[in-house]
């Protein structure tokens, strides 16, 4: 009698996991349909670059421009090139935004370091031990 409830249920669940996924389709038989492509699989970003005669280069330096004469010296710009170059130079303003900056990193370095020795002390959920900070 069991061995017959049992079968039963378990035909029972094998039927219903082959209807629930019957409208999944092969993903490769929706590739040779040309009215609708699938998109070609991006080159994975993570994939270490092809080993080549250089070797890797530091962090934080310069990149080679190439022979000096490539290298596009201001003298050679237009007058509209050159305006445009200028608007980056004057950072007499630039110490306001640079104050508010470092004194939001500063807060938030206040409030990680709080966040840090309460999980030292064992006091994640302060809800649930009824106290509210």
């Amino acid at each position: 009698m069991w061995k017959a409830l049992v079968l039963g249920v378990l035909a029972a669940t094998m039927l219903f996991v082959g209807v629930s996924r019957s409208d999944v389709g092969d993903p490769d038989a929706l590739s040779t349909d040309s009215s609708f492509p699938l998109p070609a699989p991006a080159a994975d970003p993570v994939a270490p670059a092809p080993s080549g005669s250089q070797p890797p280069r530091e962090l934080f330096t310069p990149y080679d421009v190439g022979p000096p004469e490539g290298i596009w010296r201001y003298e050679d710009l237009t007058q509209a090139e050159k305006e445009t170059a200028d608007l980056g130079s004057d950072v007499s303003g630039w110490s306001a935004s640079q104050d508010a900056m470092v004194a939001a990193v500063r807060e938030q370095a206040r409030i990680e370091a709080a966040k840090i020795a309460q999980r030292q002390l064992g006091l994640n959920q302060l809800g649930d031990t009824g106290v509210v900070p």
